[in-house]
């Protein structure tokens, strides 16, 4: 007998583009297109420590989160991956409690309010199980989408 696969799929770098909005929120708007597979961090991209980072994003509130752009193949990537199993959001937040709050309102912005396939965590190996995926941070290109 064939089980479902579940797809696990990352929010920040999968779905919607939260480096470009991080180089937004630290003034560093000219590094935008710069990021590529293989770098650390925000931090090593810009030159700043991680607490002037995260306080310029988490000064911002919720609505940082939530107006997180998705990239232009985010649609294409989750009904592709709908048909070939279960899709749900497994995302990492940050210290900050406006950021589950955010993430949350992005997917109901895009799924509803009754929509509750996700989980929020940053340990994200207690999910693993067989006939599981996760899809995470920087892992795939719209090239890979087939």
């Amino acid at each position: 007998m064939n089980k479902k696969i579940t797809f696990m799929l990352d929010m920040d770098g999968v779905c919607c583009d939260w480096v470009k909005a991080g180089l937004k929120s630290v003034g560093k708007e000219e590094l935008i297109g710069t990021w590529r597979n293989g770098a650390k961090d925000l931090g090593q991209l810009t030159g700043l420590s991680y607490a002037e980072i995260w306080e310029k994003i988490d000064a911002e509130g919720s609505n940082w989160w939530r107006t997180l752009e998705e990239y232009s193949w985010f649609w294409e990537l989750y009904n592709k991956l709908k048909e070939r199993g279960d899709v749900v959001f497994c995302t990492s937040p940050s210290w900050d409690p406006n950021c589950h709050k955010g993430k949350l309102e992005w997917l109901h912005d895009r799924f509803g309010r009754s929509f509750r396939d996700y989980i929020f965590t940053n340990r994200k190996f207690y999910v693993a199980k067989d006939n599981t995926i996760l899809i995470a941070q920087f892992a795939i290109t719209k090239d890979d989408i087939k």
